[in-house]
């Protein structure tokens, strides 16, 4: 890893309190396209909390056509102590242009010296800088992020191998101040049209939780004796590895924790459900948890990538089989004939993914939602973080994405469907062929704070 800058430093007012600060203006002197770094401001939130804002601009940044990357590490120096703090972690982009990233120090540090400086550096780096996706190393808990390539598609074919649906979590970026609509006239008494305007940032996985990453969390046995994962043998399964298929059979409670609220966070504990032993690895590692799986409002806005329409993917008329096909796996209505091999499941990531390259939401597999299914319109949902209940709450909870053994033509691919069924429900040798609801699975998601 090679420096190729190094910066320099002016006066900077912190909120709360005053600190000499050192801004990043330096010259690359080597060759005129490389990036240049200026810092503008260094902002913490005391006192609501230790985190601290840093702003920054970034001329010459790389490029990303060419595959030219590159990654910021910026040095605070408080009180006469330096603290690295690597981009790459922070979700630090170089591409051209204003940038924020948000640092949080060390939970025994007080910064709040007179003395206070951050410098920047440049480098040379083998992965795109920026915060476009959050990479979950499932073996040490270690977070990373990365930034898009030139473009969606690229960045989709980089996540598609085999190692991001086995040792990783590749959540990508929804981002604040958008508004998203949810929602259709076709679904007017249950999921109404609406548009919600996000006020953070929220991450949601590309896949759903495979069972070789479901594994990697629980342990290599933790699949031993679910009927959905040993009742195929590779063979039999499109995609040729039942590893790489979705994670179902494994409760709604099974996931988050026995006796958890809709409403209530997951706790982080390391003899716990998938999530629960997910938080605490990352949060041991890096102080991050609240990790989950997504709230309706949350799901439908990332599945629709933008869209207003029936289908995520086209035209509210006249969509036909062959269209869904491209996306989904389901059945064949003329035939009847499920498209995966062997009536069984298939393998994330083979169709292909919607605009924000998140694959298979729809097909396949359902999806587990905090939601609970007491709330009749999801347009009466508080906002989008908080999942949809009513007072007279229930033990069913929703889901999306439909299953592989439903018809394409029926409204099941579109992209407001809405479904309920049992906290408990789960897939066994008795209903695996007739009942398609028991057929789900998870999809991560964190909220920024």
């Amino acid at each position: 890893m090679k420096s190729i800058i190094q910066s320099g430093n002016p006066l900077v007012r912190l909120i709360g309190k005053t600190c000499a600060l050192a801004i990043a203006m330096v010259a690359a002197g080597i060759a005129q396209a490389m990036p240049t770094v200026t810092i503008e401001s260094v902002t913490q939130r005391w006192p609501w909390n230790n985190k601290i804002d840093i702003t920054y601009i970034v001329a010459d940044g790389q490029d990303l056509v060419n595959g030219v990357y590159y990654k910021v590490i910026f040095t605070a120096n408080i009180a006469g102590q330096n603290y690295e703090i690597d981009g790459t972690k922070v979700g630090a982009s170089v591409n051209t242009g204003s940038h924020t990233v948000t640092w949080t120090p060390p939970s025994d540090l007080k910064a709040r010296s007179s003395e206070c400086r951050m410098s920047a550096a440049v480098y040379t780096s083998d992965a795109p800088s920026g915060n476009d996706y959050m990479i979950v190393n499932l073996s040490d808990g270690s977070i990373a992020y990365e930034g898009l390539l030139a473009t969606q598609d690229a960045s989709n074919e980089r996540y598609t191998n085999s190692t991001y649906k086995t040792d990783y979590l590749v959540l990508r970026k929804v981002p604040k101040g958008g508004t998203y609509r949810t929602g259709h006239s076709g679904f007017a008494s249950s999921n109404s049209v609406k548009d919600w305007t996000t006020d953070r940032d929220y991450y949601i996985g590309i896949y759903l939780v495979t069972w070789a990453q479901y594994k990697k969390v629980m342990g290599a046995s933790s699949a031993s004796g679910i009927w959905a994962y040993t009742n195929w043998t590779d063979q039999y399964l499109t995609g040729g590895r039942r590893d790489f298929c979705p994670a179902v059979s494994v409760t709604w409670e099974g996931l988050r924790g026995t006796g958890i609220s809709p409403t209530n966070a997951v706790a982080a504990k390391t003899d716990g459900t998938f999530y629960e032993r997910l938080n605490a690895k990352t949060f041991d590692q890096c102080g991050v948890k609240g990790f989950d799986i997504p709230t309706e409002v949350m799901f439908e806005i990332a599945a629709r990538a933008g869209s207003e329409k029936v289908y995520f993917f086209g035209d509210s008329t006249g969509t036909s089989e062959a269209t869904i096909q491209l996306y989904s796996w389901g059945k064949i209505s003329s035939s009847g004939t499920v498209t995966t091999k062997n009536g069984a499941y298939a393998g994330v990531g083979l169709k292909k993914p919607n605009d924000w390259g998140l694959y298979d939401t729809i097909g396949n597999a359902g999806e587990w939602l905090r939601d609970d299914n007491s709330l009749a319109n999801l347009s009466d949902a508080l906002d989008p973080w908080t999942a949809a209940c009513s007072e007279e709450s229930t033990d069913n909870r929703r889901a999306r994405g439909c299953g592989l053994r439903l018809p394409f033509t029926q409204n099941y691919y579109k992209a407001s469907f809405r479904f309920a069924i049992p906290k408990d429900k789960t897939l066994t040798s008795s209903n695996y062929s007739s009942d398609d609801s028991a057929w789900i699975g998870s999809r991560v998601v964190w909220i920024a704070q």
